[in-house]
């Protein structure tokens, strides 16, 4: 299997940022579960900035890695792959996160009186409920809270392939010839965006009131997740990614600037109405994100660390660092937000805490063995080596 050293430290650096996000928004006009009575518009556009590029860049990865992984695996034992690594945490966020977070945020808000074992009872009427009058793939999903991201992808994984198979196949191999050649002229990376954005619109007529990650978004990411693979399917793509970096910054700074003007930070808060302002608003996020995207990627291409492999504790602790910062955060910001502090040191109080805690729990938890597959890892190395050397003796004995 192709490694790419890049790949590591960016999907390391990525999800440090989602943690970062997640500390940052309850100062931020977007709306969060736990929010401080005073927001900055300065953290709101940082905040809005992250949002555009934050998750599409870890679908490009995987949808990279999906590429790579089934040039040395069968179709099936690539989903039974993504099935433990996926599919396992989801179920762990489901299960276990889901009623911590749901508690913290109704404390919060003040609709949960009871203790935390009573909560804990009725929690399963309350998904119930709550999945009976928002039903929906994207509510779905949002069972494992914010780890819809891990059940998504394994949907993404298991419906493209007959698309991979496409992709693959000779007129498959036409397809993005013809993409390659395209993407010679200066630019022509960011035309990625026009596929990226069509779900967008797609969607978006299903939702009454659009929140930032509906239906319209899963299928945005779909996209993004498709192009990864083609862009990773030929080396005049990758090129065409680092060579594009200027203009892409120059697209994402602009497209930033208006969708602050278009209102998209109140996006959640607010009813949306259809007309020509809306209309921009969408297609502008949609070119940004890829526009910011393709920065990201063209910033990791270049940076000369980042050629080398990423030391291998690091990199496998991004996934439970993702996992598990969401809880942790969310705790921090309850007692935060409600302090006698400032508003700047609040901010700072709730990004190092929440930074550093998540860091620390999330490398405690790698080392613990029985965690490890519920946080979608392999054995560690010394208990694999010990279980190889143990069948060794016991096969020469």
């Amino acid at each position: 299997m192709r490694r790419i050293s890049y790949f590591d430290w960016l999907r390391a650096a990525a999800v440090l940022g989602v943690v970062a996000y997640h500390a940052l928004q309850p100062f931020g006009s977007i709306g969060w579960f736990i929010s401080n009575t005073e927001i900055s518009p300065v953290l709101t556009v940082i905040i809005l900035a992250l949002s555009s590029f934050g998750l599409p860049i870890l679908f490009v990865i995987a949808g990279a890695s999906a590429r790579f992984a089934l040039q040395r695996r069968s179709p099936r034992a690539f989903l039974v792959e993504r099935a433990q690594r996926l599919l396992v945490p989801f179920a762990l966020g489901a299960i276990v996160l889901g009623p911590i977070n749901g508690y913290t945020i109704g404390v919060f808000n003040g609709t949960v009186s009871q203790s935390f074992l009573e909560y804990l009872v009725a929690y399963p009427g309350i998904v119930i409920d709550f999945q009976i009058h928002n039903f929906g793939l994207s509510r779905l999903l949002l069972i494992a809270v914010h780890l819809w991201f891990l059940g998504a992808l394994f949907l993404y994984s298991a419906a493209a392939l007959p698309v991979f198979g496409f992709l693959s196949s000779p007129r498959g191999h036409i397809l993005v010839g013809w993409l390659s050649r395209l993407a010679r002229w200066p630019g022509a990376a960011l035309l990625f965006a026009l596929p990226a954005t069509v779900p967008i619109y797609a969607f978006f007529a299903s939702t009454v009131q659009p929140q930032l990650w509906d239906s319209w978004s899963l299928g945005w990411f779909a996209v993004i997740f498709l192009i990864g693979y083609v862009i990773y399917s030929d080396d005049r793509l990758v090129a065409a990614v680092r060579r594009d970096l200027v203009p892409a910054l120059v697209v994402g700074v602009l497209g930033t600037a208006g969708l602050a003007l278009t209102g998209y930070a109140e996006w959640g808060a607010t009813p949306q109405q259809y007309g020509a302002t809306y209309f921009l608003m969408l297609t502008l996020f949609g070119i940004t994100g890829w526009a910011w995207t393709l920065v990201v990627l063209g910033v990791a291409m270049r940076v000369a660390a980042w050629q080398r492999p990423l030391a291998a504790r690091v990199g496998e602790a991004a996934l439970p660092l993702y996992i598990l910062h969401v809880p942790v955060v969310m705790t921090i910001s309850f007692f935060v937000v409600r302090s006698s502090l400032d508003f700047w040191p609040k901010v700072i109080v709730n990004l190092v805490l929440g930074v550093a805690v998540s860091l620390i729990v999330a490398a405690a938890a790698v080392r613990v063995g029985f965690l490890r597959p519920v946080l979608g890892l392999r054995p560690s190395a010394d208990r694999a080596a010990r279980a190889t050397q143990a069948v060794i003796t016991e096969a020469r004995a």
